[in-house]
């Protein structure tokens, strides 16, 4: 079966006037607001960001598999990422 990541490969390089955003985008993009980029993505008050590709790569170097828990900054719901998911089942 496949998951979020399969999607991110196989639609990840088109643009959105290719194709246009979608269901499927909108579930990423809410799975990305429960990561906690604390330490890694500067907060509002300063004014830039960070790429996606960029947080995504200081994350993964930062946590094991084993601890990447998804953790809700507002009420401190812990969840699990894709890959903590994907291998339970």
């Amino acid at each position: 079966m496949a998951n979020l990541m399969d999607y991110l490969d196989w639609r990840g390089d088109l643009t959105l006037e290719i194709s246009p955003f979608n269901e499927v985008d909108a579930l990423i993009l809410a799975e990305l607001s429960f990561v906690d980029f604390e330490g890694i993505v500067p907060p509002p008050e300063v004014g830039r960001g960070l790429p996606l590709n960029e947080a995504a790569e200081a994350f993964f170097a930062r946590h094991t598999p084993s601890a990447r828990k998804l953790t809700c900054g507002c009420c401190g719901y812990h969840g699990f990422c894709v890959e903590t998911v994907e291998n339970l089942s």
